[in-house]
């Protein structure tokens, strides 16, 4: 069932990367660089093109997935009176640690979107260096495992804030683009 769910989801991808790729050649282009080649829809033609052959990828392996899991296989037989009460405890024990990771999912969700919301909401007053890093330090903080949380905390908020300063810098200075200052400028 899962194998199939992979096939349709690369093929939902290829139909809204080509759905994408036909949008991209309605952008009026814009050549801040002088005539390289780079202009305004290089980067999203780029994308779809990458979505398409990611799509296809996902379908390939769906696909091989799919073949494998429906083939005929051996049949295991076992004695089900040795195994009884362990296989039924081992059922309830996956079963529960199923539903716990669920609630954590959908926790983190519910963080994700929240963070989203705060950033849209106070980049333009607090700025983007500064928002930017707060999101990415909430994000990787939240998909940290909480047992090394503590310990990889200094290293995200470092990787936060360098990446933040580069893509300000990227966008302002190298792609001549604004985003909001904020406090800082």
């Amino acid at each position: 069932m899962i194998t199939k769910k992979e096939m349709y989801s690369g093929i939902f991808f290829i139909v809204l990367s080509v759905l994408y790729l036909i949008g991209t050649f309605f952008i009026k282009e814009y050549n801040a660089f002088g005539d390289t080649g780079i202009n305004s829809a290089s980067i999203p033609k780029v994308l779809a093109y990458l979505m398409l052959i990611l799509g296809s990828f996902q379908c390939v392996v769906g696909y091989k997935a799919y073949k494998r899991d429906t083939s005929p296989k051996e049949e295991v037989t076992f004695n089900i009176q040795e195994n009884n009460k362990s296989i039924i405890q081992q059922s309830i024990d996956a079963e529960e640690a199923l539903l716990a990771d669920a609630k954590e999912d959908k926790k983190s969700i519910a963080l994700t979107f929240i963070f989203l919301f705060l950033l849209a909401i106070f980049i333009e007053s607090i700025g983007f260096i500064i928002m930017s890093t707060f999101f990415l330090v909430a994000q990787m903080t939240l998909l940290t495992s909480p047992e090394s949380r503590s310990k990889k905390l200094p290293f995200i908020i470092v990787i936060s804030a360098v990446f933040s300063v580069v893509v300000y810098m990227l966008f302002t200075r190298g792609f001549s683009l604004l985003l909001p200052s904020g406090v800082l400028g």
